[in-house]
């Protein structure tokens, strides 16, 4: 049986092999369109059952602000 630390490990270590993967894909579209980001803070990263909700994910679109955030829209009709 799995200790409470041990799962813990396990799920930070699956969040981090799909952040990375992320992040990959994501370096691929700056180049791309020659757009970089520095972000800070708000990382949100769902639960693989929950995904399954989700309707779409958007991002903010104002250059000037220098800041992007998401909008996550999910099948009950729940924004986060």
């Amino acid at each position: 049986m799995k200790t409470e630390a041990e799962i813990r490990e396990e799920k930070f270590q699956e969040e981090q092999t799909r952040f990375e993967k992320f992040t990959s894909e994501l370096a691929k579209l700056s180049t791309k369109y020659g757009v970089a980001l520095d972000i800070t803070g708000g990382v949100y990263i769902y639960e693989p059952e929950v995904c399954k909700d989700i309707v779409s994910i958007s991002y903010s679109d104002d250059s000037s602000s220098g800041d992007m955030s998401s909008e996550t829209i999910f099948k009950n009709g729940e924004v986060a």
